[in-house]
């Protein structure tokens, strides 16, 4: 007689609420168009300045203060939404339980993203200062051995003159 092993039917009370793919599907959904956004408003902030004209920098300030906030808002509403929405919950607190992981997983996400980029960009400005630098460096050395050598040229025609 065979021995079978089997695993005991699983209960309401031990599966998990949470759909984990449908979490990162939703933080996804929200990085993406969190970055969507953002270009769309770099887009539009940089078409509606105009060097001739009287644009007020304060008003596209406020402008560009308040499309920050709103941009984020909206992009984890609508991943939470979307994980909300795929991991087919019923409820309340089932959608509750799939949108804020989805916020906090998305909000980590976008912070890591722009402090990579930032440091990337910061990384490359000292770079290429750094390289300026010793390019500064080696045309100054260039420009002194240049000049210590007209020097020299000089002293031997100055020597010349007195002589004659």
């Amino acid at each position: 007689m065979a021995a079978s092993f089997s695993s005991p039917a699983p209960t309401p009370e031990s599966q998990s609420v949470i759909r984990w793919g449908a979490v990162f599907g939703g933080s996804l959904v929200a990085v993406a168009l969190t970055l969507m956004f953002y270009a769309m408003g770099l887009g539009m902030g940089f078409a509606s300045l105009r060097p001739e004209g009287s644009t007020s920098l304060s008003a596209l300030g406020f402008m560009s203060g308040t499309y920050g906030l709103l941009v984020p808002l909206a992009a984890l509403f609508i991943g939470a939404y979307f994980a909300s929405r795929s991991a087919g919950t019923t409820t309340n607190a089932a959608g509750l339980a799939h949108g804020l992981p989805v916020w906090g997983l998305s909000t980590v996400a976008s912070v890591w993203l722009f402090s990579s980029l930032i440091g990337g960009a910061i990384n490359g400005t000292f770079a290429m200062t750094g390289s300026l630098m010793q390019a500064g460096g080696s045309v100054a050395s260039s420009l002194g051995s240049g000049l210590g050598e007209l020097g020299s040229g000089l002293g031997s025609i100055g020597e010349q003159v007195r002589e004659a």
